[in-house]
């Protein structure tokens, strides 16, 4: 069952492009892959995981949610070099 199994990052990258076609090259190559992603966590006191763009109404702030995740892809350790083969084979 892949839920249980052990698995390691073949990739880890900040772009959402780069994590779509790791996972299309993994699917085409029959590899079973799981993908995931985070938020950095912000460090600081106070208000530190706030954002102004999120209470203040008129400022026109630019959303850098999306520059912030980073994606992971991962596969069953008994994969992994071939995942890394498929993965490198389309250029990431």
């Amino acid at each position: 069952m892949f839920l249980f199994t052990r698995k390691e990052d073949v990739l880890t990258t900040r772009s959402r492009q780069e994590a779509d076609a790791a996972e299309k090259a993994l699917n085409a190559a029959g590899i079973r892959c799981h993908r995931w992603r985070q938020e950095p966590i912000p460090v600081g006191g106070c208000g530190a995981k706030m954002r102004p763009s999120d209470w203040q109404k008129g400022l026109k702030v630019e959303n850098n949610d999306e520059k912030r995740m980073i994606y992971h892809v991962e596969v069953a350790v008994e994969d992994l070099e071939r995942a890394k083969a498929a993965v490198q084979g389309k250029g990431l």
